[in-house]
């Protein structure tokens, strides 16, 4: 649930500093809306902690394997299966941030 309330975070950031700067490229700024820069920064924060879980998730699979031996057939199956969408997800807000870049 977490998880997915800051992917929900991370692509809500990436959308507002894009359509900013898309209204302000066409000289619509609006103040309460800040500076893009604000949201880029903040979608980078979150693409930060996504790599920190991702390192974490890691590290327990590698412990466990140590522990315990290798995980079940279905441990994997959903860890593939998250891992898949979040490199997804990730491929995404990295191509807004890119088009924010290469704006700004």
């Amino acid at each position: 649930m977490e998880e997915s309330r800051k992917r929900a975070d991370r692509e809500l950031c990436g959308r507002l500093f894009f359509l900013y700067n898309f209204f302000r490229e066409r000289g619509e700024e609006n103040e309460e809306l800040g500076r893009a820069d604000i949201f880029a920064k903040l979608s980078g924060e979150e693409m930060r902690h996504v790599d920190k879980l991702h390192a974490k998730v890691s590290e327990l699979i590698s412990r466990y394997r140590q522990t315990q031996g290798e995980p079940t057939a279905g441990m994997l199956a959903i860890y593939d299966y998250l891992h898949e969408q979040q490199i997804e997800n990730a491929m995404r807000v990295k191509v807004k941030q890119r088009m924010y870049e290469e704006a700004a």
